[in-house]
């Protein structure tokens, strides 16, 4: 997993020397972002892209997003793309959609959901404390 160097998440100034909690000098925002991606390839019909955003004062990842081709339990051919977003204080979003190919060529979307979860061990205001919510 390589990450971005962290920048200013209002402006998208990018710190040197980072420190968490200090303000940003273009806009003095204190929430900074750090954004990971990996690409992981296991074989010539399987692939996968995955990106994870981290915020310094926020435990664990605030988003983790992931699209993969893969093949479904019937053995055909589907991508899939799965979403947690943690970015709210009271919950987490996840979003899942998954399409299989048609014979015609043509994809067919076969599950979509997206469901709220009450937020895990995090606190109150955002940014403040700790959280080990990895759900």
């Amino acid at each position: 997993m390589e990450f971005s160097p962290p920048y200013c998440s209002s402006c998208g100034h990018v710190f040197v020397e980072p420190e968490p909690r200090v303000p940003c000098p273009s806009c003095s925002d204190t929430r900074h972002t750090r954004d990971g991606v990996g690409v992981v390839e296991t074989n010539a019909s399987v692939a996968e892209v995955r990106a994870r955003q981290k915020r310094p004062g926020f435990g664990g990842w605030v988003r983790d997003w992931r699209s993969r081709d893969k093949l479904s339990l019937r053995g055909i051919p589907a991508r899939e793309v799965l979403d947690l977003d943690r970015s709210h204080p009271q919950k987490t979003v996840k979003r899942h959609h998954v399409e299989e190919l048609r014979p015609d060529g043509t994809w067919e979307t076969v599950h979509e959901e997206e469901i709220e979860y009450e937020a895990k061990r995090r606190s109150t205001e955002q940014g403040s404390g700790s959280q080990s919510d990895r759900s």
